[in-house]
């Protein structure tokens, strides 16, 4: 490499001072890549978090609670959308407590109602009617039977 190299200017720069300005010309290239990469990351995330206003999760909720089950497959295909979407309204639903959380790596088994929704449903039939029997309370609620028991238990 040669000793000194000539800069448009007409003053010559050592091989230092050369690398000196390739080095960081090269850090603040490579300092504008990661600030944009982090930029577009943070749009990603916003849009994301952004999804809790997703104009299908009043439906996906509806269904939860109708159905007292529910799967990302059965989101996917009654509201028409993707994946990475019934996924995000499996988790927001599991979040706002409609939905047991997932247990595993069980994503295609039914999710259950979660207990706090069923205990709603209990007391109000019980201050509607006074009485039901669990076998009513379970041809009502479409839940296992041991499971209504611990939860008339906890009333």
């Amino acid at each position: 490499m040669k000793e000194m190299v000539k800069k448009n200017e007409g003053r010559e720069l050592t091989d230092q001072e050369a690398h000196e300005a390739a080095y960081n010309y090269l850090n603040f290239f490579n300092i504008l890549l990661y600030l944009d990469k982090k930029q577009k990351q943070q749009t990603i995330m916003n849009k994301m978090e952004g999804d809790s206003e997703d104009e299908f999760y009043p439906r996906a909720k509806e269904l939860a609670l109708q159905d007292k089950t529910i799967t990302q497959e059965r989101l996917q295909k009654i509201l028409s959308v993707g994946y990475p979407r019934s996924v995000r309204l499996m988790q927001m639903l599991a979040q706002e407590g409609i939905i047991d959380a997932k247990k595993g790596s069980q994503d295609s088994l039914p999710r259950e109602a979660s207990d706090v929704e069923l205990l709603d449903e209990i007391r109000a039939i019980f201050a509607k009617e006074g009485e039901c029997s669990l076998t009513e309370l379970q041809r009502r609620l479409l839940v296992g039977y041991s499971r209504l028991e611990r939860l008339v238990k906890e009333l």
